[in-house]
């Protein structure tokens, strides 16, 4: 058994918490175990709080992980270390009382249709079709919460090492999920993920990327999404591309964005900015062809659903309209409406660009695009 870590052993005050390969929440300051395994099952090892509820926000896991998998003294004295991590980044944090209570009942519900079959009834199959930073997540946490809804994460993501939350029969194969899926996405999806459930549950879907399942040899999902006319499709689009991208790069640790001190005056920054602060400094040649490969993305799903009725969501609508972008998709599903909450945690464009040091050269970047207009609203 894995041991509980000596907290000194983390390099920063930042993290306050950790999980152990057991999957217990060690709180630095509360010594609060909050989490154990036989919660971590559901979808793709979700946790669900056992006993009291931890009252500091969720998004402290995320700096946390961040700066210990990148201490390799730390992780190369304990290997375990980053296999703990790398699991914690597949795990899908229950955030509140409400989604477990909600995935709880829809595993009621699957587990009785599954063993009594005149009690099934057709459901409305739908996916989530976008890309990183566009607002998935946060779109997916929102439905989750809704008692006729169930939506899994990027079930044909290639880095899947199994297939975990899946309700019902197959809660209990995560292994065997993914071989299927390898196999047969046809019989996959038709069979499992939109397979006839017991009401409450009306609609299921899932997450998909532009490039997921695309000629990797991980199952392909596109044919069944084309055939079957049935499935609603929903596609989420990043109005400012260039926040997208600096979000997504961020996430990557990649050399695409780097922090230097500007020298040259910037007319557009204020404050601190003129002062010689730390600015980002784009790779402008990368984020070009960001752009170019975003415009096939958009480009190829146009002409391959050109004959299907398709929900587009913007990310910046998702964070100013929460309430009327949930209605609209609740009516597109074809369920109640229902007073879900989307957990927005957005910085303002306009802060996003005052840290860009070479926003002309950026602005310039966009010319010729579907996005050329966007720089005139900075």
């Amino acid at each position: 058994m894995n041991r509980t870590p000596d907290l000194s052993e983390l390099p920063s005050v930042r993290r306050e918490y950790w999980l152990t390969s057991s999957c217990e929440l060690v709180n630095n300051h509360k010594n609060f175990y909050g989490f154990n395994a036989l919660s971590c099952h559901r979808n793709g090892g979700g946790f669900a709080p056992i006993g009291r509820r931890i009252d500091t926000p969720t998004t402290s896991f995320r700096p946390a992980m961040a700066d210990i998998s990148t201490d390799r003294e730390l992780t190369s004295k304990r290997p375990d270390l980053m296999l703990t991590l790398g699991k914690l980044r597949s795990f899908n944090i229950v955030k509140s009382r409400e989604l477990l209570l909600a995935r709880l009942k829809k595993e009621a519900c699957y587990l009785v249709s599954d063993l009594i079959r005149s009690r099934r009834e057709k459901i409305h199959p739908f996916v989530v079709i976008g890309r990183h930073r566009t607002g998935s997540n946060m779109l997916r946490y929102a439905l989750e919460t809704h008692p006729q809804v169930v939506q899994y994460g990027e079930l044909f993501n290639g880095a899947l090492q199994e297939i975990a939350g899946a309700y019902g029969k197959y809660i209990y194969r995560p292994h065997s999920l993914l071989e299927w899926r390898r196999a047969d996405a046809r019989s996959f999806l038709n069979d499992v993920i939109y397979r006839d459930a017991m009401p409450p549950v009306a609609a299921v879907g899932f997450k998909l990327f532009y490039r997921h399942g695309r000629g990797d040899g991980n199952g392909n999902p596109w044919p069944v999404l084309r055939e079957r006319r049935d499935v609603r499709i929903i596609h989420l689009l990043r109005r400012n591309p260039i926040a997208s991208f600096l979000s997504t790069e961020r996430l990557r640790h990649e050399p695409h964005v780097e922090m230097r001190r500007s020298r040259r005056p910037e007319p557009r920054l204020s404050g601190a900015a003129k002062n010689g602060g730390e600015r980002l400094v784009v790779d402008v040649q990368k984020f070009r062809a960001y752009l170019a490969g975003y415009d096939s993305d958009i480009r190829i799903l146009t002409e391959e659903f050109a004959d299907r009725a398709v929900l587009e969501l913007t990310y910046e609508d998702m964070s100013s309209n929460a309430h009327e972008v949930i209605d609209s998709v609740l009516d597109f599903l074809g369920v109640a409406r229902w007073p879900l909450q989307l957990q927005t945690e957005r910085q303002s464009e306009g802060d996003v660009m005052k840290q860009i040091a070479n926003l002309d050269e950026v602005a310039a970047a966009h010319q010729g695009t579907r996005w050329e207009r966007v720089p005139d609203h900075w």
